[in-house]
């Protein structure tokens, strides 16, 4: 379905090749980049929100100030999908260094939107253990984001529901997506797209993320040597979920193999000798100097 639906607004979608809409989606991520969203609450950022991202409307831009945390809900009647993307940090190492690497419950449950008094199912798991500090950030912004995307998700049963983010921002993005399908529903709907994303939780998370209904559209997008990605450390109890796909030097983008019974994959992350601060800024040509806002 999301296939069609993206081929019939213009973005080529070959069934087999969901790597041509990564492009779409980081430009989105770098949007939510720009002050001008935050100060306005309006999608004007320059060429951040040009092209095929020049039709959406930001319903809901909610910007903490005492966790940093920020992310818009819009909606795109071109692209006929509902868009919820999260600011990262502009000091690549915050995603792993400056914010709390202890564990917390992935639960949810105190935050629960106001207007759903009846959650779609049971809250998450109490074994399931997340980063602090992004499970901090991400409740800082929960309250205002959640019920607006649920209400355009009313209002357009047929648009496609887009978690992104890079960084933290793809951090962020993962908690939602996972949060707003247990809270709301639209199991069919959902679909997340993060780039240079840090690891957000223990095993047994990323373990239940993957066995989500959704998880077949979680796309976690990777550059070769992007330092971040690493970050927390698998030996500090901290591990991904699956579907990884990384940019390579020449441009392409790959599937990564999957290592057996992880979301890790050597094949791919394996290039500890390669990182570069800088390189978790090159995504498509969308995060770094060459675009601005």
């Amino acid at each position: 379905m999301f296939a069609s639906l993206l081929v019939a607004s213009g973005l080529s979608l070959p069934t087999a090749d969901v790597t041509s809409t990564f492009p779409t989606f980081v430009q989105y991520s770098a949007a939510a980049y720009c002050n001008q969203i935050w100060t306005s609450g309006a999608f004007n950022c320059g060429i951040r929100c040009s092209g095929k991202l020049s039709s959406t409307q930001i319903i809901v831009a909610a910007n903490d100030s005492a966790t940093t945390g920020a992310g818009f809900v819009g909606v795109n009647p071109d692209l006929q999908t509902i868009v919820i993307s999260f600011r990262g940090t502009s000091n690549p190492t915050a995603d792993g260094e400056d914010l709390d690497f202890f564990k917390s419950n992935a639960d949810f449950q105190s935050a629960k939107p106001i207007d759903v008094p009846n959650p779609a199912n049971s809250p998450l798991p109490t074994s399931l253990q997340i980063h602090t500090g992004f499970k901090n950030t991400y409740e800082g912004v929960r309250q205002a984001i959640l019920p607006a995307a649920a209400n355009l998700a009313a209002q357009y049963p047929s648009y496609q529901i887009v978690f992104t983010g890079h960084s933290l921002g793809g951090a962020l993005a993962g908690l939602a997506a996972v949060d707003f399908q247990n809270v709301y529903g639209y199991d069919d709907r959902i679909s997340l797209y993060t780039y240079g994303q840090p690891r957000i939780g223990d095993t047994n998370w990323a373990r239940y993320v993957d066995g989500l209904s959704i998880a077949n559209r979680f796309y976690r997008v990777a550059r070769v040597g992007d330092p971040v990605v690493h970050l927390p450390y698998n030996w500090m109890g901290f591990q991904h979920f699956r579907h990884q796909y990384e940019i390579n030097d020449d441009g392409t983008t790959t599937a990564c193999s999957i290592d057996s019974n992880s979301g890790e994959s050597s094949s791919c992350l394996n290039d500890g000798g390669e990182f570069n601060v800088a390189r978790h800024s090159d995504y498509y040509g969308w995060l770094n100097g060459q675009s601005t806002c």
